[in-house]
């Protein structure tokens, strides 16, 4: 259970699983969500992950898998909303709070209004499944493959992890 307002919009609950069974690189979230008021405005969900050394890209759909915008919400309906999320790049257990907002489409990520929903620990992947191969020495290390994430916005950091042998790696 979640006791969180965003205007007249009220978090329930949600569940989370920190490992994806749709995607390695993935989390699961879904969210409980319910009208107090009808809304006049068309809201979409933005989600990230954000942790000490990390702030993780913005998810921003509509409720519902995309399909179900705030306006079209009855008073009282409880809508499920589901999110993958890109999970943390981490090397070891680290924890990741997640973070929710709801506005109209297109704002800056620091322009929104954050809440901070849960904390859940991340631990590190083991699987390499979408590994770029490549072939490059820097240093004393050979790396043999990249992974690059799916989406980012512009201006945002975006993540790289490497695979290769030598020290620290």
């Amino acid at each position: 259970p979640t006791d969180l307002t965003f205007g007249s919009i009220q978090l329930l609950g949600h569940a989370i699983q920190t490992d994806s069974p749709y995607s390695d690189e993935d989390s699961s979230v879904t969210l409980y969500w319910r009208a107090i008021a009808v809304q006049e405005q068309v809201l979409q969900v933005y989600a990230r992950w954000v942790g000490e050394d990390y702030s993780g890209p913005v998810s921003a759909q509509h409720p519902a898998n995309n399909s179900y915008p705030t306006v079209a919400w009855q008073v009282d309906e409880i809508i499920t909303d589901f999110h993958s999320l890109a999970r943390p790049p981490v090397n070891e257990s680290t924890s990741g709070e997640l973070r929710l907002a709801l506005a109209p489409p297109f704002p800056a990520p620091d322009d929104l209004n954050w809440q901070s929903v849960a904390t859940e620990v991340f631990q590190p992947q083991t699987s390499l499944d979408e590994l770029v191969p490549v072939r490059v020495v820097l240093g004393p290390a050979p790396l043999d493959g990249t992974f690059f994430p799916r989406q980012s916005r512009p201006g945002e950091e975006v993540p790289v992890k490497v695979s290769g042998y030598g020290p620290n790696l």
